[in-house]
């Protein structure tokens, strides 16, 4: 992935952090008197429906992070610490949701046009550096 689609993943997120007070799109309603009507609520439903999919899987990625960054500051000070049972994969976007939506978790639900894999393709460069170890 270019450094261009980078930017585009990181402006969506701070797009969708500027709108979060914005209110959500509700599902669309199919009008079932017309045909063509019906095929056109139809086509918006599908893509509300890909679209809320992908804010759900953004949420789920954002709450292991919260769990991760819990159970790494329940380490630091030396107090009891949960087994997360998390792959490697899952630990990195977790991390990178958590760190890009921490202060935002409202804007999750106004993300547009990126999936939890596009957080998990970019470098750590992209996250201002190193990001913080969540064990």
């Amino acid at each position: 992935m270019q450094t261009a689609s980078y930017q585009r993943i990181l402006q969506n997120c701070r797009h969708a952090i500027d709108n979060e007070e914005d209110i959500i799109e509700e599902m669309p309603i199919i009008d079932e008197s017309d045909p063509s009507g019906i095929i056109r609520g139809v086509r918006q439903l599908q893509a509300w429906i890909r679209q809320t999919t992908w804010q759900a899987e953004f949420q789920v990625h954002y709450q292991m992070g919260q769990a991760l960054s819990i159970n790494q500051t329940y380490k630091q000070q030396r107090r009891p610490a949960a087994a997360l049972t998390l792959n490697g994969r899952e630990r990195t976007m977790a991390a990178r949701t958590y760190l890009l939506f921490r202060d935002h978790i409202g804007a999750i639900a106004h993300l547009k046009g990126i999936k939890v894999n596009d957080i998990w393709s970019m470098i750590q460069k992209n996250f201002g550096g190193r990001i913080p170890p969540f064990h």
